[in-house]
């Protein structure tokens, strides 16, 4: 992986390494403060924050793997996987029923 990727938010090459939590490799953009972690289970994708459509819980879900992890990045252990907590949670297991949520250091 390179040192510094285009923002899926502001189309600016400005996502640079910022340090890790953990097995998370967190990256930032300095253009809008948008904030993303490098998936530790595939190295393949990036952690999506988000939210259940019918309960608000909140979780990071692998873009790649689909691998969920607790909302604190601190437990290095996947919680599920997102097909398998949506089922559990009474929702069919597409994308579409988990809102994503932009996350920034601000």
């Amino acid at each position: 992986m390179t040192d510094s990727l285009t923002c899926e938010y502001c189309n600016a090459l400005s996502n640079t390494r910022d340090g890790s939590l953990g097995i998370f490799e967190r990256w930032v953009c300095s253009s809008c403060g948008a904030l993303r972690y490098w998936g530790p289970c595939c190295n393949q994708g990036w952690l999506v924050r988000g939210r259940l459509s019918n309960t608000g819980e909140e979780r990071y879900v692998c873009e790649e793997c689909d691998t969920v992890f607790a909302v604190e990045l601190e437990s290095v252990k996947p919680v599920t996987n997102l097909r398998e907590w949506l089922l559990t949670e009474g929702l069919e297991p597409l994308w579409t029923n988990f809102e994503q949520l932009k996350e920034t250091t601000a």
